[in-house]
């Protein structure tokens, strides 16, 4: 069973217990997450389409880390000047 198929099988599961529920909120709660577990699955099915693989980058054989430089705002000359 695929990972969309057990999102389906949830699915149904939310609505037949939203069929027997009494209460509006929780049949509106149970419908709504059936919803989303079918929205899952929809999203599974591409996922399972999609060839992506992952590729780790090189370990660094350098000791240090490279150091990353911070540049300060200077003031701006002359922008101001005094009457």
């Amino acid at each position: 069973m695929t990972q969309a198929d057990e999102y389906r099988l949830k699915a149904g599961e939310l609505i037949a217990q939203a069929g027997r529920e009494t209460r509006l909120n929780v049949r509106r709660e149970c419908l709504g997450l059936a919803q989303r577990y079918l929205r899952l699955a929809e999203q599974a099915e591409l996922n399972s389409q999609t060839d992506l693989v992952y590729e780790t980058p090189p370990h660094r054989e350098s000791a240090e880390p490279a150091q990353q430089q911070q540049q300060q705002q200077q003031p701006q000359s002359g922008s101001r000047q005094k009457s």
